[in-house]
């Protein structure tokens, strides 16, 4: 029986509570009863219900907020080109740009700054920046970071953005002057204050991956109808053939992941209601059940099955259609790196997460010299399966090697536990 918390939380927020790892959701639904002194499911959902507050305490602890200042800095240099285009050719209108799910507002003063950057002065644009969380907005609008979220900014940007806080840096008054406005929002009923066409450009990255198919077409609609013609999408890496399914078309230059605004209609804003989503591999059985085999996607359900489409001549079956984990990784050892990091990323978009498939997405974004990237998909994995032994491995090896050892520790195991020698780098494949 579906957990009715959970359920309720899906129809409010438009999560698809099965990407964020089932594990995780049954752990943090387990930790608010505990906290909350209820032991039914039931009165828990009821509770939620009723108490807005303890409805945004459980969706604190189910989204993760991981993000760091210039997250794909190639986005921020294609919007800055932009920007000063728009400038030319409107003189009178600022430029505006929406930042959703901002989570604590790395994103939004990364916005700025590269504005600031491309000779817009703070009344030559606009940054609006939203969240679900009021605590993520709270740190948003405090503007002081430190550790990893100023990982990828360079002393000097850092010294002429921000000024010292203690060990944390604060953002800076020439970026205090802009106009950047962080505001608490649900996406799932986004209603925006500025009228249709306002927006230049929108982020909305490592968003759609973690919503419900209908929830996913409202807000690109939404996304849509709020962006100006030719305006920039912003997704994730993973959500770029969602978004051009919703008439958004390719944007030029690489490692972007933008997208432009299309004439058309976008995609429905709503779909049907999609079949109950399976259990990541790795996840939770029932007392007694036998233990799943670690593979791509779950074996195919008993009972006749549909007829395939017709054939055209010359058709050939696709070796990797059936499991494209391990197609992705025929590839990679064949030397077709770019090839199987394609494959690897229209899994994400269009098949059930599973720690197999993000381990084979560290390996082979590692082999590809990225290995700034390789640590959160080994984190992905263990947030669907925390267990998953060769997750674990990996990123024991991957924390050791940058020299982390206490962080290795830290783990169910190191490195000197499971090699029994000193550390050498694995061959990916």
């Amino acid at each position: 029986m579906r957990d009715p918390a959970a359920a309720l939380v899906e129809e409010r927020t438009g999560l698809d509570l099965a990407a964020l790892g089932l594990p995780l959701v049954r752990a943090r639904l387990r930790e608010q009863r505990a906290e909350l002194g209820l032991a039914d499911p039931a009165a828990h959902a009821r509770r939620l219900a009723g108490d807005a507050a303890a409805l945004e305490r459980l969706v604190e602890l189910l989204v993760v907020h991981e993000t760091w200042f210039f997250r794909y800095p190639a986005s921020f240099r294609l919007l800055g080109e932009r920007a000063r285009a728009w400038r030319r050719r409107r003189p009178a209108r600022p430029v505006r740009v929406l930042s959703l799910a901002c989570s604590t507002g790395e994103e939004g003063w990364s916005i700025a700054i590269a504005l600031r950057e491309a000779g817009l002065a703070p009344p030559d644009f606009e940054v609006e920046a939203l969240d679900v969380s009021p605590a993520a907005i709270a740190r948003a609008k405090a503007g002081c970071y430190g550790g990893r979220a100023l990982r990828d900014l360079a002393p000097e940007r850092l010294a002429r953005w921000f000024e010292p806080d203690g060990s944390r840096w604060r953002v800076g008054p020439a970026l205090r002057t802009a106009r950047v406005r962080f505001a608490v929002a649900n996406l799932h009923r986004l209603v925006l204050a500025a009228p249709p066409g306002a927006y230049d450009a929108v982020f909305c990255r490592n968003v759609l991956i973690y919503l419900q198919p209908a929830a996913r077409a409202r807000l690109l609609a939404r996304v849509h109808a709020a962006l100006a013609g030719h305006g920039l999408l912003f997704v994730g890496h993973a959500e770029v053939e969602p978004a051009r399914a919703a008439a958004f078309g390719g944007a030029p230059e690489p490692e972007t992941f933008a997208l432009e605004r299309r004439p058309g209609p976008p995609a429905p804003a709503a779909d049907p209601a999609p079949a109950p989503a399976a259990a990541p591999v790795g996840g939770p059985r029932p007392p007694g059940a036998p233990a799943e085999p670690r593979t791509a996607h779950p074996p195919p359900a008993a009972g006749p099955h549909p007829p395939e489409p017709p054939r055209r001549a010359g058709w050939a079956p696709d070796p990797d259609a059936e499991d494209p984990v391990a197609g992705a990784l025929r590839r990679a050892n064949a030397g077709d790196l770019a090839g199987a990091l394609a494959r690897l990323e229209h899994a994400r978009a269009t098949c059930p997460p599973s720690p197999a498939l993000f381990c084979a997405l560290a390996a082979v974004l590692g082999a590809s010299g990225r290995d700034a990237e390789v640590e959160g998909a080994l984190t992905r994995a263990l947030y669907l399966d925390p267990d998953h032994y060769e997750a674990l491995v990996h990123l024991a090896l991957v924390v050791e090697a940058r020299g982390d050892l206490a962080h290795g520790r830290r783990l169910p195991f190191g490195t000197h536990e499971v090699l029994g020698y000193a550390y050498v780098p694995p061959t990916p494949f």
